[in-house]
């Protein structure tokens, strides 16, 4: 494991879920607003620290790598689901004192915050008193079923064969998988080497407890999408927490074309969009991402 990424472990700590030990950051002091910044697939919390440094100087910084990934524990008949990732949020929270909270999502986590949405929308449904949710940023996600567009390597990894797919992924798929969802302007820009070690760390994590090994199991948003999605998108249409939303013009899952449908679907018309980014704003554009989140906040 490169120095990066055992710096970025030094500095967080594990809670026991049920038995599984899950990895997070929690920096900051507690009298700051906090932000729990939920990642998505196939990275970590690892994934927030080209943003986390001027944010922490606000807010009190939470980040956790979701059951199955990063430095978390990766159990091979765990119950992997959209709705225990929200649970570990939740327990995470509350384990740490935490009352109210503003999200940042990305990716498969988007999912996992309007899960959160829809627990505040129905309180009288909790079980427990769960800290409230202040505010969402949500990135590159598909917010509604009928804008789900999921690669074909996703596609084959939830299919029959997905098993066979995990046992024959290597790290050469997985850069060329990787690659393919980033902007050539963001490609450039990171020059080959850095690409390159971005893509090593994310490869490295994913290594961890063979989580490789596992991809199928990872790709369990796919089929919650299809069993909760109207849920979800009504939960995103209903709300009164605050929304905004962010996608790269460049994303081939959700850019230009699918955020043009977004806008004509979505209650929610705080949007916006980045030229020349991919589906990794905070990674491929980090400055634009911090400047769209501290004027949505303030």
């Amino acid at each position: 494991m490169n120095a990066q990424l055992q710096q970025w472990k030094s500095q967080g700590q594990f809670f026991e879920y049920l038995g599984y030990k899950v990895f997070y950051r929690d920096d900051g002091s507690a009298e700051k607003p906090c932000v729990i910044c939920i990642h998505g697939f196939p990275t970590s919390s690892w994934d927030w620290h080209h943003i986390w440094p001027e944010l922490s100087k606000h807010y009190r910084l939470i980040a956790l790598d979701q059951l199955g990934f990063g430095f978390s524990d990766k159990p091979k008949q765990g119950e992997y689901s959209v709705m225990v990732q929200a649970d570990i949020v939740e327990a995470l929270l509350q384990s740490l004192g935490v009352v109210e909270y503003h999200v940042i999502a990305h990716d498969f986590g988007t999912l996992v915050a309007q899960e959160l949405l829809d627990r505040g929308n129905h309180p009288e449904q909790a079980t427990g008193k769960a800290p409230y949710l202040l505010s969402l940023f949500a990135m590159s996600g598909s917010i509604f079923p009928e804008l789900s567009n999921p690669r074909l390597i996703q596609k084959l990894l939830i299919s029959r064969v997905g098993f066979l797919i995990s046992l024959m992924f290597n790290q050469k798929k997985f850069d060329r998988s990787m690659l393919r969802v980033f902007s050539q302007t963001s490609k450039s820009q990171l020059t080959e080497p850095g690409i390159r070690q971005l893509l090593n760390s994310y490869w490295q994590l994913l290594l961890l407890q063979n989580g490789n090994k596992q991809l199928h199991q990872l790709n369990f948003f796919l089929k919650d999408r299809q069993m909760h999605g109207e849920r979800w998108a009504r939960a995103w249409q209903e709300t009164d927490v605050p929304i905004r939303y962010v996608v790269g013009e460049a994303d081939p899952m959700y850019g230009h074309d699918v955020f043009q449908r977004l806008k004509d679907l979505s209650n929610t018309q705080d949007l916006h969009s980045i030229s020349d980014v991919g589906h990794f704003p905070h990674i491929e554009s980090p400055q634009q991402v911090l400047k769209l989140f501290n004027a949505f906040i303030s």
